[in-house]
């Protein structure tokens, strides 16, 4: 291939830099004007230990990025009546808990009621069902399994059908159409694949993956780092962004000296990796009685 002066079809920077903003909502302002919202062809990985809310700021995610567009949601780990149910407590603003347990307010109860009919307008779709990934033709035929019933179908149709961000929870739940005896490189080419789909299909995949637990005899900071990515360090190559949940007060006091000075709702976002920006640490609210985040602050960047 030759050789391009720098003035090649330069004009055509104008329609790929608009002065405008360029990704969707994130749900969060601050998150909005660090990564300039979910963006196309980009692939997000959002990692946390287990119980520090990966789903929760899924949720959070969804309600943001449906008031500008269209969404996918591959529910691998939760029901969906219970992630239906979680979405509109949130936009509700309601004690998810109390709900649950038939002790809601008449105020929350009317706040809920009230929700359900406006988030049912919102252009969310939900997948439980498809957890295959890879179009192996040979692989399929001989397991009786049909391409329409792989992720990868769903989420080429949905692309055609104009949806924009697609989130999948989580990758540890996702199986690799002829999986190798290396877990590691099992999870490198499911994450590759991925990415590929949001280039190829123009959309954003969010994916949520599973970080180490915290083991206190291998270090004392409980903070998680890229190194606490499971399996591959592909996910670290291959994503774009990488966001890591991190909720102080989860661990003991007694047991770790540096965590005596947060409180119960304190929560972070570590911007680990981003690939055409900054990198840096978000300071957030957990709201664990609607089981969401909330930015501490109001900003209008974005």
């Amino acid at each position: 291939m030759d050789f391009k002066h720098i003035s090649h079809k330069i004009e055509d920077i104008k329609q790929k830099f608009p002065n405008q903003k360029i990704g969707f909502n994130t749900g969060f302002k601050s998150l909005n004007n660090l990564l300039w919202g979910f963006q196309l062809k980009h692939l997000i990985v959002v990692g946390g230990r287990p119980s520090m809310g990966k789903s929760s700021v899924m949720g959070d995610m969804i309600l943001g990025a449906a008031k500008e567009t269209s969404i996918a949601v591959f529910s691998l780990e939760m029901p969906f009546e219970l992630l239906q149910a979680r979405l509109v407590c949130n936009y509700a603003d309601v004690n998810f808990k109390k709900l649950q347990r038939g002790k809601a307010t008449k105020d929350e109860q009317k706040n809920f009621e009230t929700s359900l009919v406006k988030i049912k307008n919102l252009p969310i779709m939900i997948n439980n069902d498809c957890k295959l990934l890879g179009t192996d033709s040979y692989w399929l035929n001989q397991r009786g399994i049909k391409l329409d019933e792989t992720m990868d179908y769903k989420i080429q149709q949905a692309a055609k059908e104009g949806i924009k961000v697609v989130f999948v929870d989580y990758l540890q739940y996702i199986t690799w159409v002829k999986p190798s005896n290396d877990l590691r490189v099992t999870t490198g080419q499911i994450v590759k694949t991925l990415r590929n789909y949001a280039v190829d299909y123009n959309i954003c995949i969010v994916l949520l993956s599973q970080l180490r637990r915290f083991e206190q005899h291998r270090t004392k900071k409980p903070v998680p780092t890229m190194e606490d990515l499971k399996e591959t360090g592909d996910i670290e190559q291959d994503s774009d962004v990488v966001i890591l949940l991190h909720r102080p007060q989860y661990y003991k006091q007694k047991e770790i000296d540096l965590m005596l000075n947060y409180k119960e709702t304190d929560a972070q976002f570590i911007i680990a990796k981003h690939r055409n920006g900054e990198t840096g640490t978000i300071a957030v609210e957990w709201c664990g009685y609607k089981m969401s985040f909330r930015d501490l602050e109001s900003e209008e960047k974005f």
